[in-house]
């Protein structure tokens, strides 16, 4: 599956990922957001890390259409 993104998405997207690994230090963000992991784990730290390197450096490969 293929997702256009623009840069004003990626970057909301990249901060909500770093404010997830942020925030899960000091409470249990599963909980909040159950019903959105009922049939995935959420990343783990290394994995949004990575995650956030695609999105920043992947190019048209990962974002179709974002500006940079």
């Amino acid at each position: 599956m293929q997702v256009e993104l623009s840069a004003r998405e990626v970057a909301q997207l990249l901060a909500a990922l770093r404010n997830w690994q942020t925030d899960a230090l000091n409470e249990d963000l599963v909980d909040l957001f159950a019903g959105h992991f009922e049939d995935h784990e959420p990343l783990t730290d290394d994995e949004i890390d990575a995650l956030c390197e695609r999105l920043n450096f992947g190019g048209e490969q990962v974002i179709k259409g974002a500006a940079y």
